[in-house]
């Protein structure tokens, strides 16, 4: 897989030059909404929580930084799954009218969710600098601590991908109660939080552990709760279920072409 993977990186450079042009074509700004998506997309929860239509709860940081923080790591989450779930969908076409490895448009897929979220992890260190949030030496670990959300995101996508050829229905139903998974995991609101049956969710969540240890070493320097045994956990499965996943993908994507044709 490696080996063909390496043999198809002129076309992938290619396609994901492609996409990433198209994506801002018509756009005056172009790129620039990358770095200010991020900052517009917690301007509603900023005014929510100003207005007191919401309560983040307690916070030791300003709600601002803890937002877009927070929704970054959400959004590598949510980007890795959707590029996952369109691997094969995105380059139907392609697929069945010139033969390449297949696995090009996995390795570009998961390179454009990256481009996108380095840069929105620039606007995200602007505005921790804004707000006098500085980042501490353990913030060198940081590359590492996204590596099992991306695994997470990426294993669900691919394996939701591969039903969706099969069984649509299914997938749909996966996908409306993918977006519930948001509201389960402390990413706008503190996990100290009154609702005790949240708490429990908060606590059994695996995404809670990975998403917010990002968010604290990046912003704080340690595991999230200093629980460095679930951290660990819950890496190890983030790690298999990728794994496995691409392994789903190799030995099936053959013949879902071949239900595509």
């Amino acid at each position: 897989m490696a080996r063909n993977t390496w043999g198809a990186r002129e076309m992938i450079a290619q396609l994901l030059k492609r996409d990433l042009t198209a994506q801002y074509k018509k756009s005056h700004i172009g790129i620039l909404w990358m770095l200010a998506g991020p900052i517009m997309s917690v301007i509603p929860w900023l005014f929510a929580a100003k207005v007191q239509l919401y309560n983040p709860g307690a916070l030791t940081v300003p709600l601002a930084v803890y937002l877009i923080v927070g929704r970054a790591m959400w959004g590598l989450f949510s980007g890795s799954y959707a590029n996952g779930t369109s691997t094969l969908g995105s380059g139907g076409g392609l697929l069945m009218q010139v033969s390449f490895p297949h696995e090009a448009m996995l390795t570009k897929q998961f390179i454009q969710g990256i481009t996108g979220f380095s840069l929105t992890l620039v606007t995200c260190i602007v505005v921790m600098l804004v707000h006098r949030v500085i980042p501490p030496w353990q913030a060198l670990l940081f590359p590492l601590t996204i590596l099992p959300i991306f695994f997470l995101g990426a294993a669900m996508g691919l394996i939701i991908g591969l039903i969706n050829m099969v069984a649509y229905d299914l997938s749909r139903v996966i996908n409306i109660l993918f977006g519930f998974l948001m509201w389960t995991t402390p990413l706008l609101y503190s996990d100290k939080i009154p609702s005790p049956f949240l708490q429990v969710v908060i606590k059994y969540n695996p995404l809670t552990y990975l998403i917010c240890t990002a968010r604290d070493v990046l912003i704080h320097g340690h595991v999230y709760n200093h629980q460095v045994g679930i951290y660990a956990l819950c890496v190890a499965t983030a790690t298999a279920l990728f794994l496995i996943s691409l392994r789903l993908f190799y030995v099936s994507e053959q013949k879902l072409v071949e239900r595509m044709i």
